[in-house]
């Protein structure tokens, strides 16, 4: 995969002016495009279908095999107090484990 310049927001741009055909970026940042209806989901990377649009393919049903996994971060500035860090890492694992899509796809 190649870093689009001005990421997510110009790709969308761009698609949507016909510029760019196809991208492969997170649902996060698409979310707000495929739900004005601006941009198209072909197929969901997981090796399952999302229960939230199970109507979507994977693209392993096209390409068996085929699976992406990606990683987010997230940070904090130097010299933050390690209480507050420990209180977000906390509610964030409070939060993966109370919402069943994140463990489905």
């Amino acid at each position: 995969m190649v870093p689009y310049t001005g990421g997510t927001p110009q790709i969308i741009n761009d698609m949507m002016d016909k510029r760019a055909s196809l991208v492969f970026e997170a649902y996060s940042g698409l979310a707000g495009a495929i739900d004005a209806g601006n941009v198209v989901p072909l197929a969901v990377a997981s090796a399952s279908r999302m229960t939230s649009a199970p109507n979507l393919p994977t693209v392993a049903e096209t390409l068996p095999g085929f699976e992406s996994v990606g990683w987010q971060a997230l940070v904090a500035p130097a010299g933050t107090p390690d209480a507050l860090i420990k209180k977000v890492n906390a509610d964030i694992i409070k939060a993966m484990r109370d919402d069943p899509e994140i463990h489905s796809g």
